[in-house]
This record gives structure tokens, sequence and C-alpha cells, in this order.
């Protein structure tokens, strides 16, 4: 009878063990899967919000997106950055959708997916079963409107140092005549060719123009004008809806002449501070506009007097409750006092020692004066 129930007990136990390890094992799965699939869910919705906000926040394009946001998801995922881990990791897959609610409004909506495979215990493997699957989804949304109307008046230099050359190649010449401070005006045959300081110019009135036309494609909501200077203020674009002719003055813009600053400043206040101006916003959007003056150099007046003069005209601006930006393009410590003098402050004024660094301060100042608001939601 004793061996019989010792026979039993041994049964038992032989059965018992090996359930018992195939249960330890799976609480093991299951906390692992568990764990792995919150790591999973963060790391997807990090990449939605971060995708749907670069859209917004830097301009990033559908394709650009994407890519950002898997990057994050792998490099969220991988861990100790081991091959296995990665291997492991499905190709997120992730969809924008772009909807206009308003003729003013953008929404990018931003879905993404995941999946991973979670490496089961020995147990499961001896079963048959090796990897266990977990899928995330996460969503967002980024909104970008035009809250207020705007009249910007550019005010840009076009004076003959704006003809010197960057450091920037141009690629569309094998070789042309760059002009230095030092052999300026005749010019010397050289390849390469670098790009004209006043190329670089218009390249910047395009990034700023973009931005506006962008968020009012209709044009109901951006005025802007535009006015040049060498030693004396040429005729100007007068304010007008949206970009295009702005866009057009700045191309046909040629360097010559020297500077001088002063009329300039009083011809873009005189027409931002007209009556009319504002009538023009009032009787389409019913909203008095926000008036902007961007003043831009890559130089200093010829004469001292000029500057004072300016100050003047700056002030008499800022009074008015127009706000100036200013941009100093390689400019002279002179050229710099007067543009940070004219700004209306620290964050309204920048220095650009670089091709790129004109076009993305003329962006920003896109970005800024567009009063672009995000809306994250999960």
């Amino acid at each position: 009878m004793l061996k019989s129930r010792d026979g039993n007990f041994a049964v038992t136990t032989a059965i018992l063990i090996p359930m018992l390890l195939m249960a330890g094992g799976m609480a093991l799965d299951i906390t692992s899967m568990s764990r792995t699939r919150e790591q999973l869910q963060n790391a997807v919705d990090s990449a939605a919000l971060g995708a749907a906000s670069a859209m917004v926040n830097n301009g990033l394009s559908a394709s650009a997106a994407q890519l950002l946001a898997q990057n994050f998801i792998k490099g969220h995922m991988a861990g100790s950055g081991s091959t296995v881990e990665l291997q492991n990791l499905g190709t997120p897959t992730v969809s924008i959708t772009q909807t206009a609610p308003t003729s003013q409004s953008k929404v990018y909506t931003v879905k993404v997916t995941s999946t991973y495979n979670v490496p089961l215990s020995g147990i499961q493997v001896l079963l048959g079963y090796t990897h266990a699957r977990v899928t995330a989804v996460g969503s967002a949304q980024s909104e970008i409107e035009t809250k207020n109307p705007i009249s910007m008046y550019l005010a840009l230099d076009r004076s003959g140092s704006m003809e010197w050359v960057t450091t920037t190649v141009d690629t569309s010449q094998s070789a042309c005549n760059n002009y230095y401070e030092a052999n300026w005006p005749n010019p010397t045959w050289q390849s390469p060719c670098y790009v004209k300081k006043i190329a670089s110019l218009k390249s910047a009135v395009k990034a700023l123009a973009d931005v506006f036309d962008g968020n009012d494609p209709t044009k109901e909501y951006v005025r802007m004008g535009a006015v040049s200077y060498s030693n004396v203020a040429n005729a100007p674009a007068p304010l007008n809806w949206g970009t295009t002719d702005a866009r057009n003055y700045t191309n046909a813009l040629t360097a010559s002449g020297g500077t001088n600053s002063t009329d300039a400043i009083k011809t873009a206040y005189n027409a931002l501070n007209a009556a009319s101006e504002t009538q023009a916003h009032m009787g389409k959007s019913g909203i008095a506009p926000q008036k902007f003056i961007l003043f831009m150099t890559d130089g200093a007046n010829d004469n001292t007097n000029n500057d004072a003069s300016t100050r003047q005209w700056c002030d008499t601006a800022k009074t008015a409750g127009i706000q100036i930006y200013s941009v100093a393009f390689v400019a002279p410590d002179r050229g710099k006092q007067l543009l940070s003098y004219c700004s209306s402050g620290t964050s309204y004024y920048f220095e650009a020692s670089n091709v790129n660094q004109l076009i993305s301060a003329f962006q920003s100042i896109g970005k800024k004066t567009s009063k672009l608001s995000n809306r994250l939601t999960q």
C-alpha cells in the first residue's frame, strides 16, 4: 500500500513539475510582454507627437516626418542597441493626413503603428513558440493657423556691397565674376563661382513669403510691401494682398550705390501707419492688423547723420505700434548697432554671417509674425 502511494506521488510530481515550470515560464512571458507593450506604446505615442509637432514648428515634409517617427521608435526600442533587439522590432508604419477645417488652418494627423516580437522562455520554445508579437498604435494632431491679419513692409539694402560674394558656392555656374571688397568694382573671373549677397537676399525673401503663402493661400490675411535703398530709397512695391508683388520686386533688385536707410524706413512707416492700411484689413477680416517692418542691411550708412535720422524714424514707427524686425547680414559693427537699436527687442534682432543663417532668419520672422499656434492631442 505504501509503495502504491509512493508511486502515485512520484507520478503526480512528474506531471506537476513541468506544469509548474510551464506556468512560471508563462508568467514571466506575460510580464515581459506587458512591459514591452508599455514601452512600445510610449515610443509610438512620443513618435506621433514629435512628428506632428515638427511638421508645424519646423516645417517638416510628410516624408521627413515619417522618417523622424520611425527613427525615434527604433532608438527608443533598441535598448542596449543590440542587433537582436532591432531585429525583433517590426518596421513602424506612419500615416499622415492633412485637412483644412478653415481657409486659414491646417490640421496634420499622424498615426503610428509598430510591432515587436517578444522572445519567449525555454518552456514555450520547447513547444514551438519562440516569440509573441505585441502591437501598439499612437496618434497625434498638430494644428497650424494664422491667428491675426498682418501687414509687413520690407526695407532692403541693395547697395553695391550686396554684389559681393558669400562663402557659399554657386553650383549653377562653373565660373563667374566674383566680387569682393578688395576687388570692387573690378571683378575677378574665378572658379568656383560664389553666391552673391543680393542673390542670398532674394532666397531669404522667398523663404519668408513661402511661410506667409502657406498659411494664407487665399490672400485674405497677409499684406506685404517692399522698398529698397542704396544711397537713396528707390520706388517701392506698395502694400498689397499676398506676397507676389514683394517677391517680384525683390527678384528684380540689382546691387549698386552707397547706403542710406533713412528714407526707406520713412517710406515703410508712412505706408503702414496710413489709415487706409488698417481699413483694408477691416474690410476683409474685420480685425485690425499687426504691423511690421523688416529692416535689413549688410553695411553701415555712408554718413553717420543718416544713422541718427534712421533712428528717429524707427522710434516714430515703434511709438505708433509698428514692430520692427532687423537682420544684419555680414554687417560691420556700426550697422549692427543701428539695426539692434531699431529692432523692437532682442528677440526681434538677427545677425546672419552666411546664406543659410540669412534664410533661416527670414523664415523665423515669417513664423513669428504669422502667429502660428500648435495643438497636439493624443
